[in-house]
């Protein structure tokens, strides 16, 4: 069985901090909450990347995506570091099965 709560986390807003929360069971546990501009949405698309500085490429695993950004994982051993541009190619999975090619900066 899954009881959700809806309450107002406005004032948790600019604090950073971890709550703690009280199932009905009597479990407690850690709440952390992010506030963003735009949604993040999980995702599992197969795509491809392009390091033009280093002639390479390879298959990536785009693993969540918003507006602003995306996150991927490489499936193989790469040269891709911190501040690199790549260009990243990969297909959504809405009606019209849109193709995005863009570059982007890894930032982590």
């Amino acid at each position: 069985m899954r009881i959700r709560k809806k309450t107002n986390v406005f004032k948790f807003k600019d604090t950073h901090k971890r709550l703690k929360a009280k199932c009905k069971c009597g479990e407690v546990f850690r709440v952390e909450l992010e506030f963003r501009r735009y949604y993040r949405n999980e995702v599992r698309l197969a795509g491809e990347y392009f390091f033009q500085e280093k002639d390479e490429r390879g298959d990536i695993l785009i693993e969540d995506i918003s507006m602003t950004g995306i996150r991927f994982s490489s499936l193989k051993p790469h040269n891709i570091s911190k501040d690199d541009s790549v260009e990243l190619k990969f297909t959504l999975t809405n009606q019209r099965k849109t193709e995005i090619q863009r570059f982007t900066i890894k930032s982590q």
